[in-house]
C-alpha cells in the first residue's frame, strides 16, 4: 500500500508541473492577446480620429460643392438671359444696321486719332510760342533799357560805366544821355559826375556838395517824370530800328497841340518773326540854357 501511494504522488506533482506550465503559457498567450487588443484599440481610435477629420472635410466640401452648384445654376440663367437679350437686340437691330454702326465706329475712331495728332500738334506749337514770347519779353526788356540810356558806355570811361550800369540794373525810367566827358543830361537835369579823392564817384551838385548818385536819384527821379510829362509840345523821342534816338518837330507829324504820343512799330526778332507793337515817348532833351534845373 505504501508503495502505490509513492507512485501516485510522484504522477501527481508531474501532472501538477505539466498544468502549471499549460497556465504560464496560456498566461502568456493571454498577455499578448491583451497587447495585440490594446494595440488594435490604439490603432481604432486613431482611425477614428481620422474619420472624424474626414468626415468634417467631406461635409466642408460637399457644402462648398453645393455652393458652386448654386453659383452654376445662377450662371446658368443669367447665361440663358443674355442669349434671350442677344437674340431680342438682333430682332431689333438687323445685319446692315449693325454692319453701319460698326463703319461710324471706326470713322469716329479715326477721327479721334486725327484730332489727338491735331491736339499734339498744337501743344508743339504753344511750346514754341512759349519759348518766342520769352524771347520777345527779352526783346522789349532790352529795348526798354535801351530807351533809357541815350548814349554807348565808353569803355575806357569809369564814370561812363559806373553810370550805365547803374541805370540799368535800377527801376528808373528817365533817360540818361551824354553831353559831354563827366557830363550828362538826367531826363532834364544837367549833372556832373566826378571822382572824388577817395576815388568814388559822385554827383556834384551846384551848391559845391558830391551826393552819392544813389542819393541824386532818389531825390531827383519822380521829379524828372513830372517835368517830362508836362514837356512835349516841341518835339518828341522816336526809336528807329537800331535802337538810337532821333528827334522829330511834333509840328511836322501833329501840328501845334503837343502831348504825348504813341508810336507803332513793327520789330523782327532772330526768330524771323515780326513784333508789332507801340511806345509812349516824351520830350528829352531841351535847351539846356532855358531848361537847365536850379
Amino acid at each position: 500500500m505504501t508503495g502505490v501511494v509513492k507512485v501516485d504522488s510522484r504522477g501527481s506533482n508531474g501532472r501538477l508541473a505539466s498544468i502549471k506550465k499549460e497556465d504560464r503559457e496560456l498566461m502568456d498567450e493571454l498577455n499578448k492577446s491583451d497587447n495585440a487588443l490594446l494595440s488594435k484599440n490604439t490603432a481604432l481610435r486613431e482611425l477614428d480620429d481620422k474619420i472624424r477629420v474626414l468626415s468634417r472635410k467631406y461635409a466642408d466640401l460637399e457644402a462648398e460643392a453645393q455652393e458652386r452648384k448654386g453659383l452654376i445654376s445662377s450662371l446658368r440663367i443669367k447665361h440663358d438671359q443674355v442669349r434671350l437679350e442677344i437674340e431680342r437686340l438682333r430682332g431689333l437691330i438687323n445685319e446692315d444696321e449693325l454692319a453701319r454702326l460698326e463703319v461710324e465706329i471706326r470713322n469716329k475712331e479715326q477721327r479721334l486719332r486725327n484730332l489727338q495728332a491735331e491736339v499734339d500738334e498744337l501743344e508743339l506749337i504753344v511750346v514754341e510760342w512759349r519759348e518766342k514770347i520769352i524771347l520777345k519779353q527779352k526783346l522789349v526788356k532790352s529795348r526798354t533799357q535801351s530807351r533809357v540810356l541815350l548814349f554807348e558806355p565808353d569803355p575806357n570811361d569809369p564814370v561812363d560805366q559806373y553810370l550805365a550800369d547803374y541805370v540799368l540794373s535800377h527801376v528808373t525810367t528817365v533817360p540818361v544821355k551824354k553831353i559831354a566827358k563827366n557830363k550828362y543830361l538826367f531826363g532834364t537835369h544837367n549833372i556832373d559826375i566826378v571822382t572824388d579823392r577817395n576815388g568814388a564817384i559822385k554827383v556834384h551838385m551846384l551848391n559845391g556838395e558830391l551826393w552819392s548818385l544813389e542819393q541824386f536819384i532818389d531825390m531827383y527821379h519822380d521829379k524828372e517824370l513830372q517835368k517830362l510829362d508836362a514837356l512835349g509840345d516841341n518835339e518828341e523821342l522816336v526809336v528807329d530800328e537800331k535802337d538810337d534816338y532821333k528827334y522829330q518837330e511834333n509840328i511836322r507829324l501833329h501840328g501845334n497841340k503837343g502831348g504825348n504820343y504813341q508810336y507803332e512799330y513793327a520789330d523782327d526778332s532772330r526768330m524771323g518773326e515780326t513784333f508789332h507793337g507801340h511806345d509812349d515817348y516824351r520830350a528829352s532833351e531841351f535847351d539846356r540854357g532855358s531848361r537847365r534845373s536850379n
